[in-house]
Parts: C-alpha cells; structure tokens; sequence
C-alpha cells in the first residue's frame, strides 16, 4: 500500500479510525449507527480471551463496518506512513467477506475513505436530503 497522500504520517489506525467517525458522524446524522468499529484490538488475554472467542470474536474482522440500504461494506483501516500490512487473518477475511460478495476495502487515506464514503452514500440514497440536513454535532472527545 502506498504512502497517505492527505492524511499526516504520524497518525495511528486509531487516530485516523476516529477522525473518520467523528466525521460521518457529524455530516450524516440521520445515518448514525449505519457505521460502527469491530473492536479486534481489545485485551485478549486469560479468561476475556476464551469469553471473547466464545461470544464470537473472528480474527481479522475488518476495522469498521458501514451498512447502507442493505448493502455492507467492510473497511479496513492502516497506518498512513504505509507501515503495517494485513495480517494473514485479516487477509483470510477479506477473501471470505469478497467470496460472499460483500465489498472490502483497504484505506490509509481520511480523504480517500471520505471520497470512498461519499460515494457509495450517493449510490445507495434515493436523495440528497440527508447530506443538507441541519443536525447537532457530536462531541467525543
């Protein structure tokens, strides 16, 4: 994967994770929930490994899932300095998730996964009416 071309080079996965919600979040409102993190990354040791495991934790799940009109698409998120690749698990899903004919893809870039959002946003919305509604910003941090 080549090197982000917007985003700075010393964010983390998480830190360009979270500026993505934070965005869509606050640009679609009516579409909250629609995004969400599928939280691989948690304390996997002892006995939260086994509940984890047992509760359905699958190695290599995508970052973050996005469901619009019934389609899902899964996305994965890197590091913009362009260190750090899929780990085979991860890539052992990917083909899962395509074979099942899910849409997966790779983002090391906030404005190329904005644009990429943005995208299948207007494919799979009969208006625009959401993208111009008046809504109240969401505060994380």
């Amino acid at each position: 994967m080549k090197k982000a071309q917007h985003t700075p080079h010393g964010w983390s996965e998480d830190k360009l994770q979270s500026e993505y919600f934070r965005w869509f979040v606050n640009s679609f409102p009516t579409l909250r929930g629609c995004l969400f993190s599928c939280p691989n990354g948690v304390n996997k040791s002892g006995f939260n490994a086994k509940l984890f495991k047992a509760t359905g934790l699958w190695a290599g799940v995508a970052d973050m899932l996005l469901m619009l009109n019934g389609t899902t698409y899964c996305l994965e998120l890197k590091r913009p300095d362009g260190k750090g690749g899929q780990s085979d698990s991860q890539k052992r899903w990917e083909a899962q998730m395509k074979l099942q004919g899910f849409e997966y893809e790779l983002f090391n870039d906030l404005e190329d996964l904005k644009n990429y959002t943005l995208a299948k946003i207007l494919e799979n919305t009969p208006t625009n009416d959401m993208i111009n509604e008046p809504h109240e910003q969401l505060k994380l941090f």
